[in-house]
């Protein structure tokens, strides 16, 4: 993750949110818990400890806002992407084409067409799925 976010923060052209703070983390994941979508998955919270919420080349990833008309909200974006199985999925970010998603029962992240919600690739790891998102090039990211 340092390796990622040493790269981000090379990125000028690139909108980052100030990061977030612990009782943002507490009331997000109550609202999502209330509205029957997964948690933020733990090594998503710690990219959120950096950069709460990042916009780059026309790749977007949510974050928590402070505010309910924050329009890259984790919640917000999630209520209104609907997808069909958010008890076990969370939309972290998309671009033009893909979501990234963290799958909870598979314990993976995971870029899905927006369109049909079709898994078009699986990561282990967070790192390597913003990556992806984020059109940055990677070695061995695949699983």
């Amino acid at each position: 993750m340092q390796k990622l976010v040493e790269q981000l923060n090379g990125f000028s052209e690139a909108s980052a949110g100030r990061p977030v703070e612990a009782a943002q983390i507490i009331r997000c994941q109550k609202e999502l818990r209330q509205n029957d979508i997964t948690a933020i998955p733990e090594d998503y919270l710690d990219f959120l400890h950096k950069f709460n919420g990042f916009a780059w080349n026309g790749s977007f990833l949510f974050g928590i806002a402070p505010f309910k008309d924050f329009f890259l909200d984790i919640l917000r974006e999630n209520l209104f992407i609907c997808h069909p199985r958010s008890d076990e999925v969370i939309i972290l970010g998309f671009n033009e084409y893909d979501y990234l998603a963290y799958n909870a029962s598979l314990s993976c992240y995971q870029i899905i067409d927006k369109a049909e919600f079709m898994v078009l690739n699986t990561y282990t790891g967070c790192a390597h799925a913003v990556r992806h998102i984020l059109k940055i090039e990677d070695d061995d990211q695949y699983i």
